[in-house]
């Protein structure tokens, strides 16, 4: 034998496992149908999972759109804009010392 027959190229190799999973070899024609099926009926599956995928999707970008709009609209028509001295229970102008005591009472009465 000479060198040349008995170095096989990597492309000679056989693929591994069932035979009749590979692509070149098609399943016997008497499981043909019941292959096919699987196929279809995996086939149908991916696209429900990638309908409701995409249903989900939308639904949370029209929730988020929506909730964008609301912000938008109160913050024109300036009604969340309150009075902060009244929410810290001080007259206007109070002095500065006053508020940043009172916005520390309020802090550890609602976050502590």
């Amino acid at each position: 034998m000479s060198k040349d027959k008995q170095v096989k190229s990597k492309t000679d190799k056989k693929p591994k496992g069932n035979p009749n999973t590979n692509r070149n070899n098609p399943p016997e024609s008497s499981n043909f149908q019941d292959f096919y099926n699987e196929v279809k009926n995996n086939k149908w599956n991916y696209g429900i999972i990638f309908f409701l995928t995409f249903l989900v999707i939308m639904t949370m970008y029209l929730q988020y759109k929506s909730e964008l709009h609301q912000r938008n609209v109160r913050s024109s028509d300036g009604e969340d804009e309150g009075n902060y001295y009244e929410v810290l229970g001080l007259e206007n102008g109070a002095a500065i010392s006053n508020v940043k005591k009172q916005y520390r009472e309020l802090a550890k009465i609602w976050y502590l």
